[in-house]
């Protein structure tokens, strides 16, 4: 699509030309690319991706709660409980997130981010299916 055509109606004195050149400039879709070669970059960027079976063994740590709560969940007549289970076990899971997420950015290679995996795959299948099963005696 092209936008010359706003930009060549360009009067500074002109406050809808202004705003539709304004407009132009947000939808560039290189906006992004021309604001990080405006800035200085010290250091070196280094990404760690995390294996396909981590990823795997996350998904199925994660299925295995899913699991747990379904039938719980399926039976409850008030969706207000179903917020609170949903609430109580974000709570529980939030900060192992928060751990797993800073323990991935500060890994240096696959090493590192294949033991931070392990770490919270043990974690949510150790304490986080027992703690999913202790609060769902409640309801």
């Amino acid at each position: 699509m092209d936008r010359s055509y706003q930009y060549s109606k360009h009067d500074p004195e002109n406050v809808i030309a202004q705003m539709d050149k304004e407009a132009a400039d947000n939808l560039n879709p290189n906006k992004q690319q021309l604001m990080v070669k405006d800035q200085a970059i010290f250091g070196e960027y280094h990404f760690a991706p995390i294996s396909d079976e981590k990823k795997d063994q996350l998904k199925e740590a994660l299925n295995e709660i899913h699991k747990i709560v379904t039938p719980t969940v399926k039976q409850l007549k008030h969706t207000s409980n179903v917020a609170e289970i949903q609430d109580r076990l974000y709570r529980r899971f939030a900060p192992w997130e928060i751990e797993f997420n800073n323990c991935v950015f500060n890994a240096a290679n696959i090493r590192d981010t294949n033991y931070c995996a392990d770490r919270f795959t043990d974690q949510l299948k150790g304490e986080g299916v027992e703690y999913t099963k202790k609060i769902l005696r409640d309801y």
